[in-house]
């Protein structure tokens, strides 16, 4: 579902018309101060920032001006939807378009945008030549029609976009910051120190462990059961083998060690190890028992062989830390706060983003030119 947009008012015309292909080169780059290169390794599908550079001293070639302000448009493998927006002066890969406004019928604040719409990277791999590196030309780009805003609704337009943009990436970083909490890092030492001094009794004291069931090609029938691996949900089943939630944890090869807590009904394959407790008086949830198998590295308790293997033989001398359930409740309740606040984040992240792309579809397709 799309926006309704009043386009009474906006104008047919090519990109050609308003935009510029900056073919600007510079054969002694360091000559004038340049000493840094972009290439398309630089520039990344759906970020306008530019992901770091290069330096003349890596022996590159490069002579196409950059200079700040101006939009880099990856012509090669148009697929991939390289766009940025220059923010230093550089050379570039003659692999990518520099564009600026021509004239001030067009917002430079607003090309980006346009230049990253569906209706645009259609155009450009329509326009595409080449088997094994196929790229488009700015004469083909140049032929692009749409319909442009005046300029003062370029703007606002400019304004909303930028400020979703700004907002996703503030979410990014908080998803990332809250990331550095997670088990691995952050709470993992938080925990650890709670540990430090903990009472601890053998894996095989407290659960027990057995064996997920095959389930071979013939007899798989598609469904909406999950099916467990050693890596989680790896297909959906159309029955289950277990009825109750549980802890599984990898039982072989590249994902042994991993844990994983499932919810019923579900079918767990023997590339798992089912965990059951032997006295569910101890723990808190299965919630908090996924967390503390998940800090205790199982995957080096795994057979040193060219195909690691886990048992609950080889898990049995592990030593697991007891603390008291008052104790494991504030744990779980930190843990809780961290994966609600993860949840918020990815969810407000989502909205977000469909209504950018509600936003540009309204803007850039969905109506001819006129």
């Amino acid at each position: 579902m799309s926006l309704h947009i009043d386009k009474g008012t906006w104008t047919g015309v090519k990109l050609g018309d308003v935009v510029r292909n900056v073919n600007e080169s510079v054969k002694d780059p360091a000559s004038i101060g340049i000493d840094r290169t972009i290439g398309l390794e630089h520039i990344e599908s759906g970020n306008f920032e530019v992901q770091g550079y290069g330096t003349l001293d890596e022996g590159v070639s490069f002579t196409r001006r950059v200079r700040p302000g101006q939009v880099l448009f990856g012509k090669r493998r148009a697929y991939l939807r390289k766009v940025a927006v220059a923010s230093f002066d550089a050379v570039c890969s003659g692999d990518i378009l520099v564009f600026e406004p021509k004239d001030d019928r067009l917002d430079a604040r607003f090309l980006p945008f346009l230049v990253s719409s569906d209706e645009f990277f259609d155009t450009a791999l329509q326009t595409s030549a080449g088997s094994m590196s196929p790229r488009t030309s700015w004469k083909a780009l140049a032929a692009y029609e749409f319909l442009l805003p005046p300029i003062e609704e370029q703007h606002r337009i400019a304004d909303l976009l930028w400020a979703v943009k700004s907002h996703l990436a503030t979410l990014k970083s908080q998803a990332l910051i809250l990331e550095a909490t997670d088990t691995r890092n952050g709470f993992g030492k938080w925990l650890a120190e709670r540990f430090r001094n903990a009472e601890t009794a053998k894996f095989s004291e407290l659960f027990q462990v057995s064996s997920g069931s095959f389930l071979p090609a013939k007899n798989f029938i598609e469904g909406q059961i999950p099916v467990y691996g050693g890596n989680g949900i790896a297909g959906y089943h159309g029955s289950s083998n277990t009825e109750a939630d549980a802890i599984i944890i990898g039982r072989v090869g590249a994902y042994c060690g991993n844990v994983h807590k499932v919810e019923a009904p579900a079918w767990i394959t023997d590339n798992a190890l089912i965990v059951k407790i032997k006295n569910p008086e101890l723990f808190v949830s299965l919630d908090y028992i996924a967390l503390l198998l998940k800090l205790l590295g199982l995957n080096a308790y795994a057979s040193q062989t060219a195909q690691p293997s886990l048992s609950g033989k080889t898990l049995a001398e592990c030593r697991v830390p007891l603390v008291a359930i008052e104790e494991q409740f504030h744990i779980q309740e930190v843990l809780n706060f961290i994966q609600a606040t993860q949840s918020a984040i990815e969810f407000e992240s989502q909205n977000l983003a469909s209504f950018a792309m509600e936003i540009q579809f309204s803007i850039f397709g969905g109506s001819d030119v006129r």
